[in-house]
């Protein structure tokens, strides 16, 4: 349908996988909460009925575009961590916790 479409096209994906990546969890949450709204110059002299349909399916486009790439940015900041410990308290002796190992 046009209104997913629209929805899809419209969404700014760097943002959403930008607040994955610095907020995690929260970030993903507020994908899911913030739901954008149609532009009304979309909507002019159409139905009432096409109106409440595109709009639906704009809004569900446009979550469903915005909690992807929101756990996609999610998901790098995990790996992004993981590789960090791994490679500075496995593989080198450090951490905050003690001193280096000499």
């Amino acid at each position: 349908m046009d209104g997913e479409r629209d929805g899809k096209a419209d969404v700014n994906q760097w943002l959403w996988l930008g607040a994955g990546c610095l907020f995690n969890l929260l970030g993903v949450g507020a994908a899911y909460l913030i739901v954008p709204s149609a532009p009304a110059s979309r909507l002019l002299g159409k139905s009432a009925e096409y109106t409440a349909t595109y709009t639906e399916a704009y809004q569900n486009g446009a979550r469903n575009v915005q909690v992807k790439n929101a756990l996609i940015g999610c998901g790098i900041d995990v790996v992004f961590w993981l590789m960090y410990w791994v490679f500075w308290v496995l593989l080198l002796g450090y951490g905050w916790w003690w001193a280096p190992a000499t």
